[in-house]
């Protein structure tokens, strides 16, 4: 990350305010406050002190953290494998990371990385205990992104952002091939709109909800996270929406996920056959068709897998004679590597990038469980958790169009954490009472010698 602007008055309240709520709030919406800050506090912002940069993203994680240390919030949750992983990565992150970039400053910069996603997850999982909760803090969002979308939409017919005024982003918005591309408090447009496209399926998910308040809110929700992908005017971010409205439609076939895995399988090899490239190249296709920089998306990809012996031990600092575009004036030892799995390579070699792959495939797997064979399951928590599944995917199409910083990172690890609390758990994404009419139908004979399924008590899936 760059080095922030100065704090602007106006950011600075923000931030206090925000920082205040979370300390004073009850715990079950005490997170509302993190998400209001993350959605409109540019990052840029920073609070500069002897030559460091103390941004304010990270000055409100501080708050969350000294909460619920004082509360105790975080004794009071469970150890789950996918907490393992992510703390086996971050000690990878650590070691690996200053083996391969020795140096304080690098030092410094990936204590900053590493404090942005730890301090993330540890907060969400602190303040999310159960399915109303994380609903709530849905139906919030759904409502916050209404003022971002229309900010957003100005900033795109106007070419000014109007998100300058609290400092951490310029005022004049960036402008490719003619078309201005909206970013609004986001360092990037392509982080904008990535952040309208993953969260896309989860306001979705509340569209299926019983109560119309909820249903309401997960349309105009939908209609405006699509409007911030718009906006943002990014390929990648058009190609994870799409992604997620395709996955979201496969929903009949949730019973058969296998047969789907097999049918992409298919699907890529079909592809591969008729391609005259490796099929990670098909990036270029896409790019040619859509515009933007497919073709180094593909390239970087082609890249990484040739100089592989390069940093597959711990990592490698140098990548700037792999060659494609020119490297950023800020970095000139490294080209633009906007994939966040060739990051995660390059920055602490083959076991850091495998433990990152092996958490995304924990909570598909952790999520699947909804899905095999006939559990007793409530159909909105079905429905959430399928949607909860096809943002993780969306933000996995995402990672091979951008490395996730700024407000985005909060965002993978607020998901991840979800993911932990409710399939992993306490079982509140997975399992549910079955319906009452349905309980009826059952036959003693049916139960004989069968241990009750777990519960959370809560039959109807809303917020309270």
């Amino acid at each position: 990350m760059e080095a922030g602007s100065p704090l602007t008055p106006l950011g600075a309240a923000l931030a206090v305010l925000s920082a205040i709520l979370i300390l004073t709030l009850p715990r079950r919406v005490a997170l509302l406050p993190i998400l209001a800050g993350v959605v409109f506090l540019p990052i840029g912002q920073s609070l500069q002190v002897a030559g460091l940069d103390f941004y304010l993203f990270r000055l409100v994680l501080l708050a969350a953290l000294i909460r619920i240390t004082l509360r105790g919030e975080a004794a009071a949750v469970g150890w789950c494998r996918l907490d393992t992983l992510v703390l086996v990565w971050a000690i990878v992150c650590l070691v690996f990371g200053s083996l391969s970039h020795p140096g304080l400053s690098a030092f410094i910069t990936l204590s900053g990385v590493l404090y942005n996603g730890l301090a993330s997850y540890i907060v969400t999982r602190a303040l999310v205990r159960d399915r109303g909760e994380f609903v709530t803090q849905l139906r919030f969002l759904a409502l916050m992104i209404v003022p971002l979308t229309a900010l957003m939409g100005l900033e795109k017919a106007t070419g000014r952002n109007l998100f300058s005024v609290l400092g951490g982003v310029n005022e004049i918005t960036l402008v490719r091939d003619g078309e201005v591309r909206a970013q609004g408090p986001f360092q990037h447009p392509i982080l904008a709109g990535t952040f309208g496209a993953t969260l896309l399926p989860l306001v979705l998910g509340l569209a299926r909800m019983r109560s119309p308040r909820l249903r309401w809110r997960g349309i105009v929700g939908s209609v405006c996270a699509l409007g911030i992908t718009v906006a943002a005017a990014s390929s990648g971010a058009l190609l994870a929406a799409m992604t997620s409205v395709v996955a979201l439609c496969v929903w009949p076939m949730r019973r058969s996920l296998r047969l789907v895995r097999v049918g992409l399988l298919l699907l890529l090899l079909v592809l591969q056959a008729g391609m005259s490239r490796p099929l990670w190249w098909i990036f270029d296709t896409i790019g040619s068709i859509t515009g933007g920089t497919g073709w180094h998306r593909s390239y970087i990809i082609d890249a990484a897998i040739r100089h592989w012996r390069e940093w597959i031990l711990v990592g490698t600092p140098v990548t700037a004679h792999w060659g494609g575009y020119p490297p950023p004036p800020n970095d000139p030892n490294n080209i633009d590597i906007t994939n966040q799995f060739i990051v995660e390579a390059v920055s602490g070699g083959a076991l850091r990038l495998i433990l990152f792959v092996t958490i995304i495939w924990t909570c598909f797997k952790s999520l699947g469980v909804a899905f095999r064979g006939r559990r007793r399951i409530h159909p909105q928590t079905e429905w959430l958790a399928w949607a909860t599944g096809v943002a993780l995917l969306a933000h996995c199409i995402a990672f091979f169009s951008i490395a996730y910083f700024d407000q985005l990172v909060f965002f993978w690890f607020w998901l991840l954490s979800v993911v932990a609390a409710g399939a992993m758990e306490r079982g509140w994404l997975v399992r549910d009472r079955v319906p009452h009419r349905a309980r009826r139908a059952r036959t003693p004979s049916a139960d004989a010698g069968r241990d009750p399924a777990p519960s959370t008590g809560a039959e109807p899936l809303e917020a309270p």
